[in-house]
């Protein structure tokens, strides 16, 4: 290697030193670019229930520059719930801007808990105007990890500081409030084999049922985040074996209507979910995993009025204070998430990063590697936000700010 000029790229880990410190790619640079050494023997094995040949496929394109994700990011799902909330528990002590809200008992025996961005709305000691809730509902059914982590991903972008700052936090703060309920059922460990997905949840009692307390008065610990607070929207996130991505609503008209107008639009424009992996059709199941073929595939989100979907007590408790309601469905297998966690927790991140921004009018974040181009507004430069609030729409190309 040294003879040849070659360095080390990467290096593995493992858990046992006879196999760790190994290199597993080479880098040898060259007047117009440079050589790569790396095994890739994944990504022509047929695929398992696990998914390794995207993970692998995942790195090789990353190699040849050409990156799929800018929100995602490879995750293990932890092998039971107190793991989980301790990660939560854990938060806090790596962006200063967390708080969870749950009992003071140990670990093992909490079983709910809330996350929310900021100390409250206070100024020397004097409360301010209370700003409307935006609450994101993740884990209502057992296993379903795309939908906490990739909820985690979108808040912890969010709360990140200099110098890699979220570029559209301070205005999004300066008008909501944030909650997430991280887990609404019981966790459940994906280990290749099909999850329960029970839609049981956490808590005692009728009133809990939703996981938004029922009537927020009850003494539960989301009750006591939310208090009195006016909720702007209540957001639910679930992953289903359907290769597909929706966001349901209860209406098209009024305050929904943007949503089925604008969320496609911010799809083609900012390169939301064109990957490539090994998947099944487009509307297609994930259980038969002979029909897995390597695709480019653009999930451009199908905005379906449905509101048969919205009968929890939580929904009817927003909807009846004049709150919006918004479910997001995105496409995930009990049995591979961790080789696919990298790019789907960055669907759901980004997905959601848009269903957000229509309660403040638009926002949508550039993060390709060339200019992003949305209707009559001046391009994005990549690394830059369009950020319009509700009084500027329709669009203007006036009225757009890159951050």
């Amino acid at each position: 290697m040294r003879r040849h000029g070659f360095e080390p790229l990467l290096l593995s880990m493992c858990d046992q030193d006879v196999t760790s410190d190994r290199p597993i790619a080479l880098h040898k640079p060259t007047s117009r670019g440079g050589l790569f050494v790396l095994d890739i023997e994944p990504v022509e094995a047929e695929g398992s229930t696990y998914g390794e040949p995207a993970l692998a496929a995942h790195l090789l394109l990353n190699i040849l520059g050409h990156c799929q994700a800018g929100l995602g990011r490879y995750c293990s799902p932890l092998p039971n719930e107190t793991r989980v909330r301790e990660l939560i528990r854990e938060m806090p002590l790596r962006l200063e801007h967390f708080v969870v809200h749950d009992a003071n008992i140990p670990t093992e025996e909490v079983a709910e808990q809330v996350v929310t961005l900021g100390r409250g709305d206070e100024s020397y000691g004097l409360a301010l105007t209370p700003k409307p809730m935006i609450v994101v509902r993740s884990g209502l059914e057992s296993g379903d990890a795309e939908s906490f982590y990739g909820a985690m991903m979108w808040f912890k972008q969010f709360a990140r500081t200099t110098p890699h700052e979220c570029p559209y936090a301070t205005t999004l703060s300066s008008s909501f409030r944030f909650a997430w309920i991280p887990l609404v059922a019981e966790w459940e460990p994906r280990t290749g084999w099909a999850t329960q997905r029970k839609p049981l949840p956490h808590g005692r009692g009728s009133d809990q049922q939703a996981g938004l307390a029922g009537p927020l008065r009850t003494a539960s610990a989301v009750a006591r985040v939310l208090g009195d607070a006016s909720i702007a929207a209540l957001i639910d996130i679930v992953s289903c074996p359907i290769n597909r991505v929706r966001v349901v609503v209860p209406s098209g008209t009024g305050a929904y209507r943007n949503y089925g107008v604008l969320l496609p639009q911010l799809a083609e424009s900012f390169s939301l979910g064109r990957y490539f992996l090994p998947t099944v059709g487009d509307d297609e199941g994930f259980e038969d995993r002979d029909d897995l073929r390597w695709r480019r595939v653009n999930y451009i989100p199908d905005v379906v009025v449905d509101p048969d979907v919205f009968t929890d007590a939580a929904h009817r408790e927003v909807i009846r204070a004049d709150g919006q309601v918004i479910r997001i469905e995105v496409p995930g297998h009990d049995a591979d998430f961790a080789c696919h966690s990298i790019l789907r927790t960055d669907l759901v991140a980004t997905l959601l990063e848009h269903v957000i921004g229509l309660q403040y009018g638009l926002i949508a974040v550039n993060r390709t590697r060339s200019r992003a181009r949305f209707g009559a507004v001046a391009p994005i430069a990549p690394g830059s936000a369009l950020i319009l609030d509700r009084n500027d729409l329709p669009l203007r190309a006036e009225a757009s700010r890159a951050g």
